[in-house]
């Protein structure tokens, strides 16, 4: 790496770096995060960039598909443009759970129940639900129950109880996401597609 006038352009050539190793996903989780943090932190004290002789910067090399050449379309359908395709779909819930990368018990309850509800076309589902799709990602919810109970009592619950087959506190209980669990998840989504 060279010696630049402006920082910000050998903090560029390092970022570009280090970003080509990742996949187009993970790239998108860094930059959101980075953005996120960044914006928050406010602006550093202007520094007068120093004048020093720079070098120039050498193109990373990004692989590009080997694509066939086809058959050479008409001038006139040519010249349309073509349409961006959509969103990739995600394939399963460990990559969906990969993309919201949750935090707490709770951000995995919303994160497995948007799946179920999203994906699997569930409109209500158990704990045992959310644990079974906890397994894909080889962790677990310690005390989700507790967890579930505890969002309950919320005054903005982002999970709601929707039936309970009993009187007793063991009595199986059916949930929903809330309009609110269902943000944090699409929030956190961004343009991918379940």
């Amino acid at each position: 790496m060279g010696t630049y006038a402006l920082p910000e352009l050998q903090v560029m050539e390092t970022v570009l770096a280090e970003m080509a190793k990742l996949t187009i996903s993970e790239r998108r989780r860094v930059l959101a995060w980075l953005s996120d943090y960044l914006l928050e932190v406010g602006e550093p004290e202007a520094v007068e960039p120093e004048t020093v002789e720079t070098e120039p910067i050498e193109p990373v090399a990004v692989e590009e598909p080997v694509v066939e050449a086809a058959e050479e379309a008409p001038a006139a359908e040519a010249a349309e443009p073509e349409e961006p395709a959509g969103p990739t779909p995600i394939a399963d819930f460990t990559e969906l759970y990969q993309l919201i990368a949750p935090k707490t018990s709770i951000q995995k309850v919303m994160t497995a129940a948007y799946w179920l509800q999203e994906h699997d076309g569930q409109d209500s589902w158990r704990a045992s639900d959310i644990s079974r799709c906890m397994k894909a990602t080889g962790e677990q919810i310690k005390y989700l129950s507790n967890t579930l109970s505890i969002e309950a009592k919320r005054d903005d619950p982002r999970v709601v109880t929707l039936a309970k087959a009993g009187d007793s506190l063991q009595a199986r209980k059916t949930f929903a996401l809330s309009g609110a669990g269902e943000m944090f998840v699409e929030d956190r989504l961004g343009d991918a597609t379940v």
